[in-house]
């Protein structure tokens, strides 16, 4: 599953040595959480918190990826929107360190 974040923003944890949680990244209205699982090895898995009330629309990411052979526009579009999103947190988390 994929969600897309609709209002609010939500903080994305990862593991940091051992059972340590770190905030790595924000996703805000128009974002994608989870958006790694459409690349292969297909999972992600990571702790997400709300920091605001918002509205996620859930998406099943195996009905999604079943589509792209059917319609090659659509596939075309969200790897697209998909690399510029993991670039742009890519650039954000190194001006960060």
């Amino acid at each position: 599953t994929i969600f897309v974040v609709k209002k609010g923003e939500v903080e994305v944890l990862h593991t940091v040595g051992g059972d340590a949680l770190a905030s790595m990244e924000w996703i805000r209205a128009g974002d994608v959480l989870g958006i790694r699982a459409l690349f292969p090895p297909y999972r992600y898995l990571s702790t997400a918190r709300s920091l605001t009330d918002g509205t996620l629309l859930e998406i099943d990411i195996v009905k999604l990826r079943e589509l792209f052979p059917q319609d090659s526009k659509l596939a075309v579009s969200i790897l697209e929107n998909s690399s510029r999103s993991i670039l742009g947190r890519i650039a954000s988390l190194r001006g960060r360190l």
